[in-house]
């Protein structure tokens, strides 16, 4: 998830990156881990508003095979309190409207979420173009920096020349 992807991104850089790259980075993962919190919330809430659901559906259907003048009773507290068969159908679907509703709220809320995700990884790969770019400026030639937007940014190392040691010259022959 949007989690795993990001938690060893700022330990994982071979070089330094600026402070101010840095916070910003810092400060879109923690707004996308909060997210994802957010968002394994109301996955949580959706499963018992289907649950909800699933119940009622089945109680409504029940009180469709019940006939009429047959006595129903409805749970209230410790008490089986008679009731009304049609106020009591009006009742289940009135409560399946309301579960119907809830359920797509949570669903656009989570997608809201979602997208916001995104926009704040899009961002994150953004500053990581910007670190490229940067690095760029102060590189000798060499092989390409990999980006590795998935996981974390993987800067190939600089490769220092090695100085030939002159061979001394034999003076003997």
């Amino acid at each position: 998830g949007i989690n795993a992807e990001y938690m060893g991104l700022l330990n994982s850089m071979a070089r330094p990156v600026p402070s101010a790259a840095q916070k910003q980075i810092e400060s879109e993962i923690q707004e996308i881990q909060k997210l994802q919190r957010e968002i394994n919330k109301l996955t949580e809430a959706r499963r018992k508003y289907h649950e909800k659901k699933a119940e009622n559906e089945i109680v409504l259907k029940e009180l469709g095979c019940v006939s009429e003048g047959a006595a129903v009773y409805k749970l209230v507290g410790p008490v089986l309190a008679k009731q009304d068969l049609e106020e009591a159908k009006a009742t289940v679907e009135k409560r399946l409207g309301y579960i119907n509703k809830e359920i797509a709220r949570i669903e656009k809320t989570a997608e809201d979420f979602e997208k916001q995700g995104m926009a704040k990884k899009e961002k994150i790969m953004a500053i990581q173009q910007k670190i490229q770019q940067e690095g760029m400026k102060y590189r000798r030639p060499g092989p390409p920096i990999q980006i590795l937007f998935s996981h974390s940014i993987i800067f190939t190392p600089i490769r220092k020349k090695k100085k030939k040691k002159k061979k001394k010259k034999s003076t003997l022959r």
